[in-house]
């Protein structure tokens, strides 16, 4: 019977993994692909996690709140930014490693008035040894994350830093593609201006020829061509 429910465990994980990687390969935009792994992982029952959860991304050493599901209005102002090192959320982007707790505590110092006791899951999202943001899961009370769950949790990370990075390097190229038209359109205004002072020169150099010396006009013309 063991057997038989972690081998269900295992297809289970496996299935809803290869959910999330295929719509991680979807051409959306950064914010949708987010809300929508968030939204996915919030609706898996046996995580055993309560309907709403967090993505922070990393600006510097602080971690913004991205998107998010459930949350009440009083978290979402007290968790808009968080620094590293603060909190449970702060200390897994700090540490790069996931961190746990079953109630609020001193280790909580982000808290706003009327928030409930709660057990939270903070999974930090890192790629080459950076951590680029925070997945916070709210779990159902009583519960706790197997290893196969928190190995489940940190490949989804996996597959958020990897969406991240992808979306900054689409965001490099379209930068790049902007500042080539810009150096186009620069380089054709600078080749058809260059097209109209030749004439002018052209034409200031037939009337220098024809204009006598000591003509006071011989000046204007100069200014012209100099």
């Amino acid at each position: 019977v063991r057997a038989e429910a972690d081998m269900r465990e295992s297809y289970e994980i496996q299935s809803a993994l290869n959910a999330i990687l295929r719509h991680s390969l979807m051409p959306l935009p950064l914010q949708t692909k987010l809300a929508d792994h968030l939204a996915a992982l919030l609706a898996i029952p046996w995580l055993a996690v309560a309907p709403k959860g967090a993505i922070f991304l990393a600006a510097g050493r602080t971690l913004a709140l991205t998107v998010q599901q459930g949350l009440a209005p009083a978290q979402l102002a007290a968790c808009a930014k968080v620094p590293f090192g603060t909190g449970l959320c702060g200390r897994a982007a700090e540490s790069g490693e996931a961190a746990a707790a079953n109630c609020l505590g001193p280790d909580h110092e982000i808290s706003c008035e009327g928030m409930p006791p709660h057990v939270h899951y903070c999974a930090p999202i890192t790629a080459a040894g950076k951590t680029l943001g925070v997945l916070h899961l709210c779990l159902k009370e009583g519960t706790s994350l197997t290893g196969k769950r928190k190995d489940f949790i940190r490949a989804v990370t996996d597959i958020i830093a990897a969406d991240i990075l992808h979306a900054r390097v689409e965001e490099q190229f379209l930068q790049a593609q902007k500042i080539e038209a810009v150096g186009l359109l620069a380089g054709g205004v600078a080749h058809d201006f260059n097209n109209i002072l030749t004439a002018i020169i052209s034409y200031a150099e037939f009337i220098r020829r024809d204009l006598p010396p000591g003509d006071p006009k011989l000046a204007d013309v100069n200014e012209i061509t100099a």
